[in-house]
């Protein structure tokens, strides 16, 4: 039996606003500036065709639609499946194969409406698009590590930004919903399945499903219209994400209301780096056809796709639990079993379409003065471009051990991505070649890269001993630094370093671990329990110069 829990407001990370409902068609330009977003949708005629809706427009409570009621825009679509690794909520993407017997579930009083008293609208940013997948499929509770709506993906960014491994993505969901379609969730959905689509469901081929059906069935939809406000930058040119969120968010209130207006009462300056690095698209979902871009440019433009919303709603949202796993209306077990492991097939190869965000595949170590200027990016033209990460050595005073980054886009077949890092501890009598040895014995991919292993970079330091002659006088640790790269495992897509002196505090470098993140310690080579300490046995002070005691490097693979 198929039942799904009642409407709620789905919550996760993403910052989500409402705005109040009057009549956008009685105001005037001049008034949609005054209130920024506070623009409403306008009202809807529950009249199409020749037929008479059930209902009153003014009644936000549910009620159950009738036969009669089966032309209402969108309804259509209930019970179609719905690939979701095409376009986010998208009637283009609804598949042509009916899974549900809409006409059954009328006649029997299943379908309810409910109308939106107000539009609403979404924020989604990350750090790369893997992350940013996620957190719109988490908002209508889609779970697992896949590149949901990779569609969306390809199509919001900019190409360039999606292949750099470097960038920020944000879009704004602004939602003009006008009311609500839903399965009534108390109901077995496995009455209603067409004896048709059961057939197909239990006899054919899983990719013969996904691409007429769907992997998912339509249980809830919101009619409207909704336009997405897409915005992508390289992360070199804003300080962190949260700076720009901030700018994305000012610089849509700039573009569709006024400076002092904004989404969610943030008010930002907007920096000339932002403006001139950052690519905006902007995408409309019902109403009449308009290229979106010009939203961005002319009010009287918005005003008037606005207006068509109501004469031409489109899906603009996916209700609450708004879509079911297909393999779910399967009669038998093994049916069941079978589609739910062709999926993940499926969506294996549906992430390989689309570079799932930074990686790194390269580390470089690099020796100098403690007063020498150090660049926060450059390149070399043998190995690339790279980026800073910060000092790891436990003592700066006399040398201080430089760390780069160098990233690429997750997939690229070309460059292999980091898959661990090693702290070789001479003095306690480390070994990585050993280590590295016994571990990748099977891993023909596998590389150990530093001044023992086989490969090492170009005018780097890479397996040399980190800490400085100083700091080795203090009693500091022969600690070298070494990495893998490997077709096989996850890809280390982020390292910080943390450091934590004589009076206890914590400091972090380049930044803070981000929310939603987690992040692992390099561990002690032959003990994998144990955070590597990289001032291990350096007293707290020497000559009078205070040593950077407890420092750690950390890593993310998210």
């Amino acid at each position: 039996m198929i039942t799904i829990p009642g409407d709620f407001n789905a919550s996760g990370s993403v910052i989500t606003g409402k705005v109040s409902i009057s009549s956008i068609l009685n105001m005037k330009i001049t008034d949609i500036n005054k209130i920024g977003l506070q623009f409403t949708k306008p009202k809807f005629s529950l009249k199409g065709n020749s037929n008479q809706f059930s209902g009153n427009e003014d009644d936000f409570s549910p009620f159950a639609l009738t036969e009669k009621d089966v032309k209402m825009p969108v309804l259509e679509h209930l019970g179609h499946g719905y690939d979701v690794f095409e376009k986010y909520a998208s009637a283009k993407y609804v598949e042509d194969g009916a899974v549900l017997d809409l006409q059954k579930l009328l006649k029997d009083g299943k379908v309810y409406r409910r109308n939106i008293p107000e539009s609403t609208y979404k924020i989604v940013t990350a750090s790369s698009i893997k992350r940013y997948s996620k957190e719109v499929a988490t908002q209508i509770s889609l779970s697992g590590s896949y590149m949901f709506f990779s569609g969306s993906a390809k199509a919001n960014f900019n190409s360039s930004h999606l292949e750099e491994a470097n960038s920020y993505f944000s879009t704004i969901f602004y939602n003009i919903g006008l009311y609500k379609l839903y399965i009534d969730p108390a109901v077995n959905l496995k009455d209603y399945v067409k004896a048709d689509a059961l057939n197909v469901l239990e006899t054919k081929d899983a990719n013969f499903i996904f691409e007429n059906y769907g992997t998912h069935v339509l249980r809830s939809v919101e009619a409207g219209g909704r336009f997405d406000y897409n915005t992508s930058v390289e992360k070199k040119y804003v300080k962190d994400e949260k700076s720009f969120s901030a700018q994305v968010k000012a610089s849509f209130n700039a573009g569709f209301a006024s400076a002092k207006c904004t989404v969610d009462n943030a008010s930002t300056q907007i920096s000339e780096s932002f403006t001139e690095n950052s690519i905006t698209n902007i995408f409309t979902y019902g109403g009449d056809g308009i290229d979106g871009q010009s939203l961005a440019n002319d009010v009287n433009a918005l005003k008037k796709w606005l207006a068509t919303v109501k004469k031409n709603p489109s899906i603009s949202e996916f209700g609450d639990n708004g879509l079911i796993p297909i393999w779910e209306f399967c009669k038998t077990e093994a049916r069941k079993k079978y589609l739910k492991a062709e999926f993940e097939k499926y969506a294996a190869k549906k992430m390989t379409m689309v570079p799932t965000g930074s990686v790194i595949n390269g580390l470089r170590l690099s020796f100098s003065g403690p007063y020498d200027n150090i660049n926060s990016e450059y390149t070399d033209p043998a190995s690339g471009t790279w980026h800073y990460i910060s000092n790891i050595a436990s003592h700066g005073m006399d040398r201080v051990a430089n760390l780069y980054a160098r990233y690429t886009y997750d997939g690229d077949t070309k460059n292999p991505p980091i898959v661990e890092v090693i702290l070789e501890d001479k003095t306690i009598g480390d070994d990585a070649v050993k280590y590295f040895n016994n571990k990748y014995k099977n891993d023909p991919t596998a590389k150990l890269w530093g001044l023992r292993g086989k490969y090492n970079i170009s005018g780097s330091n890479l397996g040399t001993e980190i800490n400085s002659p100083l700091a080795k006088i203090a009693g500091a640790h022969e600690i070298r630094l070494y990495y893998v790269t490997s077709e096989r495992g996850s890809p280390i897509r982020e390292i910080i370093f943390k450091h934590i002196p004589p009076d206890n505090t914590e400091h972090y470098l380049q930044h803070a671990p981000e929310e939603g993140r987690k992040y692992h310690y390099v561990p002690v080579l032959n003990d994998q329990s144990k955070y590597k300490d990289i001032s291990e046995g350096a007293a707290a002070s020497v000559t009078g110069l205070q040593i950077a005691r407890r420092c750690y490097l950390l890593y993310t693979l998210e």
